[in-house]
C-alpha cells in the first residue's frame, strides 16, 4: 500500500510557531503511512530543514491572503503532487489553498494557530477577519485549534461544529537542557551572568519593545544581561531603542538561530512578552529545557504557564516583567522549583508524540480508502 500524500500549506518559510509545528509534524509522522509535502508562501530557513528531512518543499511567494494572482501556480503544483489531503496551517495558508481541496475532491483540514480576529482590533477590521475565518472554517472538513480557548471561541463566536483541540507538542529529546555552556562565553557573557532571553520573531505580536524597556529598568542589577534571538520587521526598531537607552553592553542581538536548544541550555530565564498567542511552542521548548519562564497573561500562554510553572505579567507591563526577572534572580530556590514543575508539566501533557498521534487519528477519519 502506497503512503497517503499530505500537502501541508503554511504562510512562510521563516521559523515561527506555526512553521515549527509543521516541521515537527512531518518529521515525526509515520513515514510508511504518510508522504509529506510542504507548500510555503514565502522563503526561509524552514526549507533547509525540510530538505535535510527529505521532505519536498515548494515556495509560491505572496504576503496576501486570498491572493488570486497565485492560484494558477497553486493549482499546477497540486495537480503535479495529487495529494490525498490538504492540511492548511493558519488563515493565510488556508485562504490560498482551500480551493485545491474543492477542485480535487479531497479533504481539507485547517489548523488555527490563533484566530486572526481579536478584541483589541477596531470594529471594522475585527468584523472582516471574523467573516474571513467563518468562510475558511466553512470550507474545512475539520478545524484543529492548538489551544482550548481558541476551540471555545470557535464554537461560541463562529458556531463551529467541525472542530477539535489538539495542543502543540515539543520533542523533549531535543529540548532537554543539555547543550554547550561554553557558547555563553562566546556570546560575550560571563559565566556568572544571569542571562534573560527573548527568543521569538521580532514583530508587533511578540512586543520586543516591552522586553527592552524591562531590561532598561534593571540597570542597578549589573549581572542581569539579555539576549534577543530572532528576526522580524521590528528588529531594527528594537536595536535603535536599545542603543538609544545605552543598553549595547546589556543586550546581545543574536539574529535568527537554528540551535535554540543550545541557547536554552544555558539561559536562566526565557521571556515572551506577546500581546496575543495561540499556543506558544517557544514557551514549551523553554519549559522542557528546564528554563524558568516569564510570559504575558494571554490566552494560549496561560494554558501552559501558571503559578506553579512560571510567572505571568500583563501585556505591555515592563515593570511587571522586570519584577519577575528580579524575583527569579534573587530567589534561586523558587526558580528551581518552577523549572522542575515546568519540565514535568511538558513531559506529561505536551509531548510531540502525543500531538502527532492525535493529528494522525484525525487523518485516519478521512483517509480510509485503499491505495
Amino acid at each position: 500500500m502506497e503512503p497517503f500524500k499530505i500537502l501541508h500549506t503554511i504562510r512562510q518559510g521563516h521559523i515561527g510557531g506555526g512553521e515549527t509545528h509543521v516541521q515537527e509534524l512531518v518529521k515525526h509522522a509515520n513515514q510508511r503511512k504518510y508522504k509529506s509535502y510542504v507548500l510555503a508562501f514565502g522563503e526561509g530557513t524552514m526549507h533547509d530543514k525540510l530538505y535535510d528531512l527529505g521532505v519536498p518543499s515548494f515556495v509560491i511567494p505572496t504576503s496576501r491572503p486570498f491572493d488570486l494572482r497565485i492560484r494558477s501556480q497553486v493549482r499546477a503544483l497540486a495537480r503535479e503532487i495529487q495529494p490525498d489531503l490538504i492540511h492548511a496551517h493558519g488563515a493565510r495558508a488556508c485562504s490560498n489553498s482551500y480551493f485545491i481541496a474543492e477542485q480535487l475532491g479531497i479533504p481539507l483540514i485547517y489548523t488555527v494557530h490563533g484566530w486572526t480576529f481579536r478584541s483589541s482590533m477596531n470594529f471594522i477590521k475585527r468584523w472582516f477577519r471574523r467573516k474571513s475565518e467563518k468562510f475558511l472554517t466553512g470550507k474545512a472538513d475539520l478545524v484543529i485549534n492548538v489551544s482550548y480557548n481558541d476551540y471555545i471561541i470557535g464554537r461560541q463566536v463562529l458556531g463551529l461544529n467541525n472542530s477539535t483541540e489538539i495542543a502543540n507538542g515539543v520533542d523533549a529529546r531535543v529540548f532537554n537542557g543539555v547543550g554547550d555552556h561554553n557558547q555563553k562565553l562566546e556570546f560575550g557573557f560571563a559565566q556568572d551572568d544571569f542571562v534573560v532571553a527573548m527568543i521569538a520573531r521580532m514583530t508587533e505580536q511578540k512586543d520586543p519593545i516591552t522586553f527592552i524597556r524591562a531590561i532598561d529598568h534593571l540597570r542597578s542589577h549589573k549581572k542581569i544581561k539579555a539576549i534577543m534571538v530572532g528576526d522580524g520587521d521590528l528588529l531594527n526598531d528594537a536595536k535603535v531603542l536599545a542603543h538609544k537607552l545605552r543598553l549595547d553592553e546589556r543586550i546581545t542581538f543574536a539574529g535568527p538561530r537554528s540551535d535554540i536548544y543550545n541557547i536554552l541550555s544555558w539561559t536562566d530565564v526565557y521571556c515572551l512578552p506577546s500581546l496575543w498567542e495561540g499556543m506558544p511552542i517557544g514557551i514549551m521548548e523553554a519549559m522542557s529545557s528546564g528554563c524558568a519562564v516569564i510570559a504575558t497573561n494571554v490566552t494560549g500562554t496561560k494554558e501552559i504557564v501558571n503559578e506553579e510553572t512560571g510567572i505571568l505579567f500583563e501585556p505591555g507591563d515592563y515593570h511587571g516583567l522586570a519584577r519577575g526577572i528580579v524575583l527569579l534572580y534573587k530567589k534561586p530556590e523558587f526558580k528551581n522549583y518552577i523549572e522542575k514543575n515546568a519540565m514535568n508539566h511538558i513531559k506529561r501533557h505536551f509531548t510531540i508524540r502525543r500531538m502527532v498521534k492525535r493529528v494522525a487519528s484525525q487523518y485516519g477519519k478521512f483517509l480510509r480508502k485503499e491505495n
